[in-house]
Formats: structure tokens, C-alpha cells, sequence
């Protein structure tokens, strides 16, 4: 019986969780064809020992210029991974808000939307997005929770947004057939967390650990016969 294979596509795949996704598919035990933007990146997996036919390296400037290239190469979208995720740092909030809905929240819809003609063609359409427990209007009103001090009211407002975002989007395409799940990872440490030290101290996760949660879900129930 030949190897289950996915087309998978990863935004924020250059540096965090992002990164390390496409080395833990490639030991799933399937076949996975990776879409993912930058040279470094894939040279990194492949020296890690993730097989050559795995990942498909393009460094496109454009979403459009991205699915253009997944339908003429695969002619289909099996699974959709949204992790690409931004905290700015500038006085302005204002300008952080912009900055930061336009690629956690905006963005990340809007790169869903672009590929739904490829995901429609699947046996098996997944899309999933990197969330957080700080965006939980819950957790951030409770001064029994961790994560109640922390600050981070830009990525805050962000991923609360996309949560309520992803909640409609996994309604109305779960009619069609279309997996669509948030995933939160936990307090992992992160380039997003800052201090890395203080974050290990307070007991943060490693990487390693919520990037295996999110390669086990993504691998369930996905793909397709060759």
C-alpha cells in the first residue's frame, strides 16, 4: 500500500513554531509535500534529516503568487497552517494595532479565503490556526491565571479577534466539509515571548513540545491516497 500524501502549506514558516512543523511532519509516518517560503528555512530541514521529497521550497512576494503555484503544481490544498504571528514594539499603538491585526488577523483570514478553491478540491481539507491563550477575554480578566499580568495588549486584541474569526469560519465551511480548528500551544518559549530566560523560569514550554502537538493534530485525519 503506498504512503498517504498532503499538501501542506505553512505560513510563518522562517523562524518559531513555524520552523520546526515541517521536520515533525516528516516523521509521521506520511508523505507530506511542504509549501514553504524561505531558502534558510529549508536548508535547515533538510540538514536535520527531513526527506528531499517532503518539502517544496518557493519564495514568492505575494499570497496570490503562492496559490497560483500550489494549484498548477498539486491542483489542491490538503491542509492549511496559519501561524504567521508578529508582536510589534513601537510607542505608537496606533501603529502596533495596524501592524499587528494586519498579519495575525487580517492576514491570516485573508490567506484562508485565497486558498478555499484549493481546499475545496481535497479528499480531506484541514485549516488550522495558531492561537493563544491570550486571547482569552476569560484568562485576561482573572488574576488567578498566569497569564493575567502579562501586557502584550496588541497580540491580545489580535488573537482574540482571530478566535471569534475562526469560530464562524469553522461553522460555515464545516458545512462543506472543511476542518477548520485554533490551536492553542500553550506558554512556549518563543522569539515572540521576549525574555527567553524569564519565560523558562516561568516554566514555559519548549518549542519542541507544542510544535509536536500541532504536527499530531495536523496529521489527524489527513490526506490522501497516491
Amino acid at each position: 500500500m503506498s504512503l498517504k500524501s498532503s499538501v501542506v502549506a505553512i505560513r510563518g514558516s522562517n523562524q518559531g513554531l513555524g520552523f520546526l512543523i515541517p521536520g515533525f511532519l516528516s516523521q509521521q509516518g506520511k508523505r507530506h509535500t511542504i509549501i514553504a517560503k524561505g531558502a534558510d528555512a529549508v536548508a535547515s530541514w533538510f540538514d536535520k534529516g527531513c526527506p528531499v521529497y517532503a518539502i517544496s521550497m518557493i519564495q514568492l512576494d505575494s499570497t496570490k503568487d503562492e496559490v497560483k503555484y500550489v494549484e498548477s503544481e498539486h491542483g489542491r490544498l490538503d491542509i492549511l497552517i496559519n501561524h504567521a504571528g508578529i508582536s510589534p514594539d513601537t510607542a505608537n499603538i496606533g501603529e502596533q494595532l495596524r501592524g499587528a491585526f494586519k498579519t495575525n488577523t487580517t492576514g491570516a483570514i485573508a490567506t484562508t479565503d485565497a486558498f478555499l478553491p484549493l481546499l475545496r478540491k481535497s479528499a480531506s481539507p484541514h485549516v488550522v490556526y495558531m492561537s493563544s491563550g491570550l486571547g482569552s477575554l476569560t484568562l485576561a480578566a482573572n488574576p488567578k491565571q498566569l497569564l493575567y499580568m502579562r501586557d502584550a495588549t496588541t497580540y491580545r486584541a489580535t488573537k482574540a479577534a482571530l478566535d471569534t474569526l475562526v469560530v464562524q469560519q469553522h461553522k460555515f465551511l464545516g458545512k462543506e466539509g472543511i476542518k477548520v480548528w485554533a490551536v492553542d500551544l500553550a506558554f512556549r518559549i518563543t522569539n515572540l515571548s521576549g525574555d527567553k530566560e524569564g519565560a523558562a523560569k516561568a516554566e514555559a514550554g519548549d518549542s519542541e513540545g507544542g510544535t509536536q502537538v500541532a504536527a499530531d493534530l495536523v496529521c489527524w485525519e489527513a490526506g490522501t491516497e497516491e
